[in-house]
């Protein structure tokens, strides 16, 4: 009992003590005392360690854009147009007519109808943007009105005669017959030619040493030579020789009168200025545009198709 009441004494001194240490002194030896700031509220956690910091992870590259090629137009004419039809119409009707179902029949006549709408549509346009037009209006070249045409045939007959009468004497004309009826009845014409004009018409007997008629002379290779190859023919001769052939065949006064007058233009007798007033159209007034054509596109030759109608080579 003496023992214990001596060291608790000494234990109150103890922990006095201890008690008076955490009081007195705190961070950076201060005495909690002189830490007013604090207040009650004095007790402080351990300092937290800094958290690493998250690297952020690199973005995925960019996908590289994938070039999208446009989508091909169809190639061609687009359907329904002109050019379309043109190339398909025919398809539709070997379709219908090897096989005429009501489809088939339906559809060609369908697009058949189309394009007469359209040709129609395009006539309607034509008549209404040429009208009083001073060169796409016909009306201006010859009049639709009765008594004005007749007025420019009669100018133009008129002028016709005067020009023929003005080269009656620089021209002869070469007349190839033989004995064939056509042959007779041209005959007739000329007949009426030379006795109604000034003309000279030498009669020559086609492809005959001997003349057919007795007003004839015979053929010395004059046929040959101008390129005939049938009768009854005509062909306009000048004095120096120049000729033009102006028929193969028969020909009515007025018809022969007409390509007279073309052969004199053809041959520098005339000009064109001329030759116009002798036709019943007025106010002409020809367009003339640059044309090139790459003649190589040509599948035949122009010239060798010319040689084969003509027999040559």
């Amino acid at each position: 009992m003496r023992t214990f009441l001596l060291l608790t004494p000494m234990l109150f001194v103890a922990i006095s003590t201890v008690a008076y240490g955490d009081t007195t002194s705190g961070e950076n030896g201060q005495r909690f005392i002189d830490r007013k700031g604090e207040g009650f509220f004095w007790y402080k956690d351990p300092k937290e360690e800094a958290e690493p910091e998250e690297t952020p992870e690199a973005p995925p590259p960019a996908k590289e854009p994938v070039d999208k090629k446009p989508a091909a137009l169809p190639s061609g004419p687009a359907p329904m147009s002109a050019s379309w039809l043109k190339a398909n119409l025919p398809k539709y009707l070997d379709a219908a007519i090897d096989n005429p179902s009501e489809a088939n029949v339906k559809a060609y006549l369908y697009l058949q109808h189309l394009s007469m709408e359209k040709a129609s549509s395009f006539a309607d346009a034509s008549q209404e943007f040429s009208v009083g037009d001073p060169v796409l209006d016909g009306n201006n070249q010859r009049p639709l009105a009765s008594f004005a045409n007749d007025v420019v045939k009669k100018s133009a007959g008129a002028n016709r005669d005067a020009v023929l009468q003005s080269i009656a004497n620089k021209i002869g004309i070469f007349y190839f017959s033989d004995s064939s009826a056509l042959s007779s009845a041209q005959d007739q014409v000329i007949t009426y030619l030379t006795s109604s004009t000034d003309f000279t018409v030498v009669p020559i007997a086609y492809r005959s040493n001997k003349p057919f008629k007795s007003n004839q002379v015979p053929d010395s290779g004059h046929s040959t030579l101008m390129g005939i190859t049938a009768a009854p023919a005509l062909v306009v001769v000048l004095q120096d020789g120049t000729f033009d052939v102006i028929a193969q065949a028969p020909l009515s006064l007025s018809d022969l009168l007409d390509r007279v007058l073309l052969a004199s233009k053809r041959l520098g007798l005339i000009d064109q200025k001329t030759f116009d007033t002798t036709r019943p159209i007025a106010n002409r007034s020809p367009i003339t545009l640059p044309v090139s054509h790459d003649a190589s596109q040509l599948e035949i030759p122009a010239s060798e198709i010319i040689s084969r109608f003509k027999g040559t080579k």
